[in-house]
């Protein structure tokens, strides 16, 4: 068994090698100039000048809604699994509804890790996802949208014979080993998130969802003037909603999850990464009683970000 575990220990850490060199060649001026360029004359190429101009001004307005937050290797730093940590039973779960995601395979397998999939195609062939069907009371809820959500709010519903879960969007491939997230996991909530790689205010966000037109206009204005309107303070913090990581032991994160899908409900908009820190802080939490995954998940080593079909 300890041949196994430093086996998969020098797996994980060889595919967490690769991806850093990845992410420091794309991360890289050089990368980014030359990108930019190629783009520009693409653009040219195809008659869209006028795309690309109007989308680099998008990018200014969407800038002066950032907030200068702090980056370091050390985010990802997990540290070792402990020896009574190694028989823990994990799942890391997703759910693909409408054909909406390709199906991005897992590149590491451990036996006490199950990757299950949730879908409404259960014609989808995988090597390493457990292809499981919608379950039929979620299914009642004959809405795309909500049967994700509900899904990826209520891991403490829908696993109750594992002690961990993680929770990753369909465009989300995990790379590496993930069991040693759990040291990010903060007791009093259960929860660990990514925290955003560039804004710390969800009424900001707000503002750059409406300027990118993300969801619907009214919905979000209305939404934000109620968590005004009941003190939610500007600056509160904010979280990246694709990775969700959970104690399903731990009482609190189920609160936290119940809330966050009650305030799903009563919205309309359907932004749930707008909605979670008011479900934070309306239970009385501090922003940093969420564990900490990392400051900017595109640079996370154990995951690759892939654009949604």
């Amino acid at each position: 068994m300890e041949l196994n575990q430093m086996s998969d220990d020098n797996i994980s850490k060889s595919l967490e090698l690769l991806r850093n060199e990845n992410l420091e060649i794309k991360n890289s001026k050089e990368y980014r100039v030359g990108y930019k360029i190629v783009w520009f004359l693409d653009s040219i190429k195809k008659f869209k000048l006028f795309k690309f101009i109007k989308q680099h001004i998008l990018l200014k307005k969407v800038a002066k809604f950032n907030a200068n937050i702090p980056h370091s290797k050390s985010d990802y730093d997990y540290g070792e699994l402990k020896s009574e940590e190694l028989n823990k039973k994990f799942v890391v779960y997703s759910c693909i509804t409408g054909n909406y995601d390709n199906i991005e395979e897992p590149l590491f397998l451990n036996k006490n890790i199950d990757y299950i999939l949730f879908t409404d195609n259960l014609n989808i062939k995988s090597k390493n996802w457990i292809i499981k069907p919608i379950p039929k009371d979620i299914q009642k809820l004959n809405n795309n949208v909500l049967i994700n959500r509900y899904i990826k709010f209520k891991p403490h519903e829908i696993f109750s014979k594992y002690d961990y879960s993680l929770y990753v969007d369909g465009n989300m491939q995990v790379i590496s080993d993930i069991r040693n997230m759990i040291h990010r996991i903060n007791n009093k909530s259960g929860l660990a998130f990514h925290y955003h790689n560039s804004r710390n205010c969800a009424y900001d966000e707000a503002k750059v969802c409406l300027l990118t037109k993300k969801g619907n206009a009214d919905s979000i204005k209305k939404m934000m003037a109620t968590f005004q309107k009941n003190g939610f303070p500007s600056k509160f913090g904010l979280y990246e909603a694709n990775i969700i990581l959970c104690d399903l032991k731990n009482k609190n994160a189920s609160t936290i999850l119940n809330l966050w899908w009650d305030e799903f409900m009563l919205s309309n908009a359907y932004r749930d990464q707008l909605i979670l820190p008011y479900a934070v802080w309306k239970l009385n939490f501090k922003f940093q009683d969420i564990g900490c995954l990392g400051h900017n998940v595109n640079k996370n080593p154990k995951f690759k970000k892939l654009l949604h079909k």
